[in-house]
């Protein structure tokens, strides 16, 4: 108290005493207005601001200095926001934004923004959670990033939150455990590449789904060549596929390398294995090229392009004036067996068509995506053709478990009706002839085949 007179005690105007003297002793609504009456009203803002009195701080400043309203603003929504008053602390730190000043300067600019930063941060409190991230990303400082990101932690918006705690370059790994965006993962599989923690790469982009990153991880930094196959044998990755190929290819493992070759649908490179055993003179493993990749698109059901690929490389065989092995020829005879079968019906050549089908159905465990159409049109054109052995055995094959469900309805009935008449001869052939039920002969290739598939 004896300070604070001192201080006072040369003061000569009476109402300007008397409003210190009033302060002094807490009467601060009087010493206000006795301020205002005095030479200097700007005292009683003044006292309102070390009151820390914000509202009668802003409504004093818009009377006396409204150039000081801003910076009341922004204090006064630092309290609020110290308070819990998230709604009010969002309009007074926007009503501090000094929205283009006549020169920019450091104060100017630190002050601005703090009063974007408190507009970030209660955005998110108020529910604007958009908004807020937005704001907290277009500002440089990583402080605003890190405070909006612990608000959104504390919110369980991980993934919004791990975001920014990127951004900030904060505790992400922490929550990535919580964090179910891909994009997220993969930028921090980025980063943990860049600072060569490759373990910690390779599971962020496993949790990115980013099979690419992943495989090219496994195989060129932590030597897991089995993991790396196994990632793209379960996520058919093509761009893996080729990394996996040349990394077999690098290792001289050529069936290996030709398999993922195939996979990644990346016949250019097959080719060129196919081309390099036939100048070498390697026949054998040419062809086993060219049967392996015909095999993975037939199981694909991709059974154009496999007679593609295999009459392309059987005819540079021939132009080279080198024998063609079986097992090439054979695949391409069936293949190409299978594919002129709606050709030769459009022709009414339905004979010829019954026995390509006939070729094809001896050979039904290549064609496993069309297995019950194939069959299916077997009984139905070799029956139209005559040819009712073959008819029987593809009937039979269909009614087994694993292919009757997946008839067409459209034939179903038909062939169930069929294979029960059938049978029903059968059996009245069987006891014509006095032969018993379980009697088994050969003098009847389908009394075989009813006996084998369990009907007799």
């Amino acid at each position: 108290m004896g300070f604070a007179l001192e201080a006072i005690v040369s003061i000569e105007e009476k109402t300007l005493l008397a409003a210190h003297i009033s302060m002094l002793l807490g009467r601060y609504d009087q010493a206000e207005q006795l301020f205002l009456k005095s030479s200097k009203p700007s005292e009683a803002l003044a006292m309102r601001r070390d009151l820390l009195d914000w509202s009668k701080a802003l409504a004093l400043a818009g009377q006396l200095s409204p150039n000081e309203i801003p910076y009341i603003s922004r204090e006064y929504a630092q309290q609020l926001e110290f308070m819990g008053d998230y709604s009010s602390a969002l309009a007074h730190y926007e009503n501090g934004i000094i929205e283009n000043p006549e020169e920019e300067t450091e104060q100017i600019l630190e002050h601005n923004e703090v009063c974007r930063s408190g507009q970030a941060r209660m955005s998110i409190r108020t529910g604007d959670i958009r908004k807020g991230i937005q704001l907290a990303r277009n500002l440089d400082g990583r402080l605003v990033k890190r405070d909006c990101a612990i608000i959104l932690e504390q919110l369980k918006q991980y993934g919004e939150a791990a975001d920014l705690y990127e951004l900030g370059q904060g505790k992400v790994g922490e929550l990535l455990p919580k964090v179910r965006s891909p994009k997220i993962h993969a930028q921090y599989g980025k980063i943990m590449e860049a600072e060569k923690r490759y373990k910690d790469a390779a599971v962020a982009y496993r949790n990115a789904r980013d099979y690419d990153n992943l495989v090219r991880m496994l195989l060129d930094h932590l030597n897991m060549a089995e993991e790396a196959v196994k990632v793209v044998r379960e996520s058919r990755s093509i761009e893996g596929a080729k990394l996996v190929a040349k990394f077999f290819s690098r290792l001289g493992d050529h069936a290996s390398a030709i398999r993922f070759l195939v996979l990644s649908n990346c016949h250019q490179d097959a080719k060129y294995l196919f081309r390099l055993y036939v100048a070498l003179g390697m026949t054998r493993e040419a062809a086993t090229t060219a049967v392996v990749i015909a095999r993975q698109e037939q199981e694909h059901g991709s059974y154009t392009i496999a007679r593609n690929v295999l009459l392309a490389m059987y005819q540079e065989l021939v132009t080279k004036q080198i024998k063609v092995p079986y097992d090439m020829q054979n695949s391409l005879m069936v293949i190409h067996s299978y594919l002129i079968v709606k050709s030769l019906l459009k022709r009414n050549e339905t004979l010829r068509a019954a026995r390509m089908l006939i070729r094809t159905t001896a050979n039904i465990s290549r064609f496993p995506s069309h297995m019950v159409q194939i069959l299916t049109s077997t009984v139905v054109v070799c029956s139209k053709a005559g040819l009712k052995s073959s008819a029987h055995k593809a009937a039979i094959t269909l009614m087994q478990p694993e292919h009757r469900q997946k008839i067409d309805a459209k034939y179903k009935k038909k062939i169930e009706a069929f294979v029960r008449y059938l049978v029903g001869v059968v059996i009245l052939s069987l006891f014509i002839l006095n032969i018993s039920p379980g009697q088994k002969t050969n003098s009847n290739p389908i009394f075989v085949h009813y006996l084998e598939a369990g009907y007799l």
